[in-house]
């Protein structure tokens, strides 16, 4: 394929990261919940509704990929980004210029989810009387923390290295202004040649996601 103008479709959960991946440059949204997975027909119905013939889909969840991947089968105008993660989806779709061919856009969004580092804070516990939050990257979780913002520090100390120069949080609905707050400050004394970028998500069953670039 070697279309002009792809049609971009991609998954997404909360308002606030919805909206982020439109001002992104994806057309179309699909919601994911927090613990289910759309269907294919959910992927087939937004391919037919697009009236393109020149589409990328962008799953953002391993689950969701596998389903997006099955329902694409004999649709050769149509082609599967493997993101499995909302910092993956953010990433890619910071990575792709418009007016590029889909190939081109597939290539430079590969390129884009292999060269950072992906963090997502999340709780393990909730709703117990003693909550732990644990960082998972890359299929490895850590060791929980008391809490979600030591969590992200401690993960990031241990992740980041001298070539990441962007520090990115997608903040989740349940964190308040004041730890947003204060989470973006002391990123700025603990990384000063890093450039912090916050986005308020709106996503609930992650605390944070960071990518580190």
């Amino acid at each position: 394929m070697n279309h002009e103008n792809a049609f971009i479709i991609t998954t997404s959960s909360g308002e606030g990261l919805g909206q982020l991946f439109l001002e992104l440059g994806a057309d179309a949204l699909i919601p994911l919940g927090d613990t289910g997975c759309p269907t294919e027909d959910d992927f087939l119905a937004a391919i037919r509704s697009s009236g393109s013939r020149s589409i990328l889909v962008m799953p953002n969840d391993e689950a969701a990929l596998l389903t997006a991947e099955r329902a694409v089968l004999g649709l050769d105008f149509v082609r599967v980004l493997p993101t499995r993660s909302f910092c993956e989806g953010y990433v890619a779709l910071a990575s792709m210029p418009r007016g590029e061919s889909i190939d081109t856009l597939y290539s430079l969004a590969l390129g884009a989810i292999s060269s950072f580092v992906a963090i997502e804070i999340a709780c393990q516990s909730r709703g117990t009387m003693e909550e732990r939050y644990s960082a998972t990257s890359g299929g490895e979780r850590y060791s929980p923390s008391a809490s979600a913002e030591a969590a992200l520090f401690e993960s990031v100390e241990r992740l980041i290295c001298p070539h990441h120069r962007i520090i990115t949080l997608i903040v989740g609905k349940g964190v308040t202004n004041s730890r947003r707050v204060f989470v973006t400050e002391r990123l700025g004394e603990l990384y000063p040649d890093s450039e912090i970028i916050v986005y308020i998500g709106g996503q609930t069953a992650t605390e944070y996601y960071i990518a580190l670039r």
